[in-house]
């Protein structure tokens, strides 16, 4: 954790994401939607950030603690949301279903800009593959130890504790709200980069 020089602001974890999302559209225009769209819930989640389906949740103690990195947490959860992962899920293993999604977006973000190494999951073989390949490939509902595997801690608390400090993800009316406005912030942000076409031209498909 970086520490506070003497005179020095308090750390403003709001303003510091405010300043993520602003690097971000200037590194990708085609994301300006996307941070106009993204409300911020301050919540003591265990890490640094997670979503829900429509909103992004922000640990402030964590959000300094990976100050470095933050740009590419928020380039995450903005994945997270946009590719439709809590209506993808259905009746998945919420853990095991994070890991795949996890696999499937974090080579995205690492286009644009660096994640923390040992922390997040970066698997050159599940580039290019969808959600639903990679939980498959990982052992889907057969009660493997895919969590401890993949992932041995998180931020000093298996992964399964972390997604247990979540809010509730939105289901029913609320998540289908949700999905439309990530369906008209896509349309509205026109051709996707180059990068990205593929999973995004995917999930439209699946919605």
């Amino acid at each position: 954790m970086k520490r506070k020089r003497k005179g020095q602001k308090p750390y403003d974890a709001m303003r510091r994401l405010l300043q993520a999302q602003n690097r971000i559209v200037v590194r990708c225009p085609w994301f300006k939607g996307v941070a106009a769209s993204t409300r911020w819930i301050e919540w003591p989640l265990g890490a640094p950030m997670g979503a829900d389906g429509g909103d992004v949740y922000y640990d402030p103690v964590l959000v300094q603690t990976f100050d470095d990195h933050i740009e590419g947490f928020v380039l995450h959860e903005y994945l997270h949301n946009l590719c439709d992962h809590i209506a993808r899920r259905g009746n998945r293993e919420t853990g095991l279903w994070n890991v795949a999604c996890d696999y499937a977006i974090n080579p995205f973000v690492t286009k644009l800009f660096d994640l923390p190494p040992r922390l997040c999951l970066l698997d050159a073989k599940y580039a290019g593959m969808s959600p639903e390949a990679i939980y498959d490939v990982l052992g889907g509902a057969r009660g493997e130890n895919v969590i401890a595997t993949h992932w041995p801690q998180t931020l000093g608390a298996s992964l399964t504790e972390a997604l247990a400090e979540m809010p509730p993800d939105l289901s029913g009316e609320p998540l289908e709200r949700a999905r439309q406005k990530w369906r008209d912030v896509i349309a509205a942000a026109g051709e996707p980069p180059v990068f990205l076409k593929a999973a995004i031209e995917e999930t439209i498909a699946g919605r």
